[in-house]
């Protein structure tokens, strides 16, 4: 076996090992790597929010982005379920986000709370899609927008690896994005469309990044929700 080989192989197995044992570990990590780091705050930028907007980002895990948005001057709030996430969120919190502890499906808002609401690789991997989507539209103010980060069924092993090379990745990163195009549940563009039809988001557009790996949808709140 050449050193390439024993290299990739040690990157999987940690990948593995940490997904069982440590998951925390592993998606803080996977958070800070420039691919994944650089998709997450050019989607959000894409919204084109404002100093002072209002802002949630649903399923935050330890709080990367919604750290860049509040250092940006949004008002930016993060929920996650996870406690460790959570608590590598506020361990290093050094900008004006706020954290709390709580489930996508029961959201510890008012209505009509926030300006923005996002969400990265999150739909596609609770288990009631549409009412998490419905939560989100709930606490979304009117003229509000919610968006949606998820990896797009249809990217091929030849694909990504291509991928992985145009951005020169290599040892726990490629490890890492390989390992998520592999492991990670995929949806279908027109799943997700249907989702927001019937949580009644219009004007619905999507992005797709990283070479069609995966895809933002973005739909506003009816003013009359």
């Amino acid at each position: 076996m050449t050193s390439k080989l024993i290299v990739n192989a040690y990157h999987n197995a940690s990948i593995i090992g940490l997904m069982y044992l440590r998951p925390a570990t592993l998606f803080h990590r996977i958070n800070t790597l420039p691919w994944y780091k650089g998709t997450l705050q050019t989607w959000s930028g894409s919204l084109r929010y404002r100093a002072g907007d209002s802002i949630l980002e649903v399923g935050c895990a330890s709080g990367q982005l919604t750290k860049h948005m509040s250092n940006l001057g949004a008002i930016a709030h993060g929920v996650d379920k996870s406690a460790k996430m959570l608590q590598m969120a506020n361990a290093s919190n050094t900008a004006s986000a706020h954290f709390a502890q709580a489930s996508a499906l029961d959201l510890p808002f008012d209505n009509n709370r926030f300006d923005y609401i996002l969400a990265a690789s999150l739909i596609n991997i609770i288990s009631e899609p549409e009412m998490a989507l419905r939560e989100m539209v709930r606490v979304c103010k009117p003229g509000g927008k919610v968006t949606v980060l998820v990896p797009l069924a249809g990217m091929m092993d030849e694909d990504v690896a291509n991928l992985a090379n145009e951005l020169d990745l290599s040892g726990f990163s490629r490890a890492a994005l390989t390992a998520w195009h592999r492991r990670a549940p995929k949806m279908q563009r027109e799943k997700l469309l249907e989702y927001f039809a019937r949580v009644s988001l219009h004007h619905t557009s999507h992005i797709t990044y990283l070479n069609g790996m995966v895809v933002a949808m973005t739909g506003s709140k009816r003013a009359a929700d």
